[in-house]
């Protein structure tokens, strides 16, 4: 992160309590924070005998998990158990920002569907073409979870998480094949079965 303090004007007199404040902006994700650094003149200094500052850190708010659009509870409840448990955690993991295991999460969905479906095959991306094949998925949705396993393959290899603005696209993605798999199909299931 990098910080920009306002400069120190020089005061006509001694000034015993001391305040500065500061806007942070992380370079990995853009996130925004601010810092409130206060100390005074007192008996408290550091080894170089530099008065001790303390900071307080106030996040701008609690915007960056809330923008999220996870699955509703009445549509989660529809997943297979396996498949709710991994979501669950996903969930967790992007609503404290962790990005690396949000990452690895959401390869680890996808791994979870072939599993689920009874995908055979010797590495994901062959799961994933296999998945089309079988009619479980669209073309343009078999791009996209590729595009989900290059994503957790990253994180999970070059322990990088990706930016907050994929993750909210990478989880609206999850979510729809989520939904086409078994939302709606156990609804459309149970319709069927009404007179």
């Amino acid at each position: 992160m990098k910080a920009k303090f306002a400069p120190k004007e020089k005061a006509d007199y001694e000034i015993f309590d001391h305040n500065e404040y500061c806007i942070l902006e992380c370079l990995g994700c853009n996130h925004i924070a601010f810092v409130h650094q206060k100390w005074d003149n007192g008996n408290e200094v550091d080894e170089n005998g530099e008065p001790l500052k303390y900071a307080s850190h106030f996040m701008e708010d609690e915007r960056w998990f809330e923008e999220y659009e996870f699955l509703h509870e009445q549509d989660a409840n529809e997943l297979p158990a396996m498949i709710f448990d991994l979501y669950e955690e996903l969930t967790e993991a992007m609503q404290h920002q962790s990005r690396i295991l949000s990452g690895v999460g959401l390869r680890m969905l996808v791994e979870a569907v072939c599993i689920q479906q009874k995908i055979p095959g010797r590495n994901l991306s062959l799961k994933i073409t296999k998945l089309f094949e079988k009619g479980v998925i669209s073309k343009n949705e078999c791009e996209v979870l590729n595009k989900l396993r290059e994503i957790g393959n990253v994180s999970a290899h070059q322990i990088k998480g990706p930016s907050d603005t994929v993750l909210e696209t990478a989880l609206l993605a999850v979510n729809h094949l989520l939904k086409s798999i078994y939302v709606v199909h156990k609804r459309t299931k149970r319709l069927r079965k009404k007179p």
